[in-house]
């Protein structure tokens, strides 16, 4: 929906997003289990590495948040694919690990802006989490909108 509203193509964005939110939910699904799977691996192997405190195992740190931070931008792609594009889980999740790659610093900067986002909320304003996800998702969605026209993944080819 904040796709839509950022290339001026708002409609109703209530039912724009209960539509949205029910034709994609399945596939949003089946692309979350695996990656918090990731995740929740990566995550594990960290604390390994630091509860052991080896010189090994402290190297082994950096190969894992490599990982991790693979692992977010391909999240990150592959949510705003599945917003865009008709396909599996599986084929959406293959796209969008070499477009996060490729649009690395852009991907990367919609991460750091919505942690630094919720970060100010929880630690200083915490009013502002009430408006924060869409004004935040909003903010991305322009950068987003940027990067899938590069693909050809406009509104108007998608026909929505």
């Amino acid at each position: 929906t904040t796709l839509k509203m950022a290339s001026n193509q708002d409609g109703y964005t209530v039912s724009s997003f209960f539509s949205s939110f029910k034709m994609n939910l399945k596939n949003g699904i089946l692309m979350w289990c695996p990656l918090l799977l990731i995740l929740a691996i990566l995550g594990i192997d960290c604390y390994w590495a630091l509860s052991i405190g080896s010189t090994i195992s402290i190297s082994l740190l950096l190969p894992f948040f490599i990982l991790i931070l693979a692992t977010l931008l391909t999240a990150r792609m592959a949510f705003v694919l599945l917003a865009r594009c008709e396909n599996t889980a599986k084929k959406l999740l293959l796209m969008s690990v070499p477009m996060g790659i490729k649009n690395f610093f852009p991907v990367l900067s919609t991460i750091v802006l919505s942690l630094g986002y919720y970060l100010f909320g929880i630690f200083v304003f915490w009013p502002i989490l009430i408006v924060g996800p869409g004004l935040c998702a909003y903010i991305n969605s322009f950068i987003f909108n940027r990067i899938l026209k590069k693909y050809g993944l406009t509104l108007e080819e998608t026909n929505e």
